[in-house]
């Protein structure tokens, strides 16, 4: 007899007993815990990334505010600095919605 075939054979009456669905149920929540637990790193990864953006745009704005104020002109008004500004509101702002999501996925039902 082909090895294969006893295998398939032997696969399906386990598959067909019940510790083979019990097996197959534990399987199945595995896969779901593991799914979790990758869409909640990946929120974790985003929300971690998007802070180091936003710290590397304030070092951004504090090298254009030092050299602002080198130069003798006012920070306040320059445009540069404001579109620096507008830009780290941004970001606070997909800092804010990426933590929602996590928290929301950290508490969703398993």
């Amino acid at each position: 007899m082909n090895i294969f075939k006893t295998a398939g054979r032997l696969y399906g009456l386990f598959l067909a007993s019940e510790a083979g669905k019990n097996a197959a149920r534990g399987a199945e929540t595995l896969k779901r815990t593991i799914a979790r637990e990758a869409e909640i790193t990946r929120l974790r990864l985003r929300a971690v990334l998007l802070r180091r953006k936003r710290t590397s745009h304030l070092a951004l704005l504090g090298k254009r505010v030092h050299r602002i104020v080198t130069n003798g002109a006012d920070p306040l008004t320059h445009p540069q600095v404001m579109e620096i500004i507008q830009v780290l509101g941004a970001i606070d702002v997909e800092i804010t919605s990426a933590e929602a999501e996590l928290d929301a996925a950290r508490t969703a039902p398993r």
